[in-house]
């Protein structure tokens, strides 16, 4: 979320649309808990990647990349646990 510039779902312009209790249980919750799969992302967050889209700074997101990312066979923390 915080690449789109989006805010934490307890920010003051969140606030109002979220709704009371909401601003945890969402992926830009200020304090990362359990976020449902049914609805991952606040209204607030909604708001921003549409307005994002919207103004036109997602046309790099149609970018095809020039070579396929390879990842590592292990998981960060596997070989490494600081």
């Amino acid at each position: 979320g915080h690449v789109f510039n989006m805010l934490h779902d307890n920010s003051k312009p969140c606030v109002g649309l979220n709704g009371p209790g909401s601003a945890s249980r969402h992926v830009m919750a200020p304090v990362m808990a359990h976020v449902g799969p049914e609805e991952p992302w606040s209204p607030c967050s909604a708001r921003f990647i549409t307005d994002f889209l919207d103004n036109g700074y997602g046309h790099c997101l149609l970018d095809k990349p020039a070579a396929p990312l390879h990842l590592p066979v292990t998981f960060p923390g596997k070989d490494y646990d600081a």
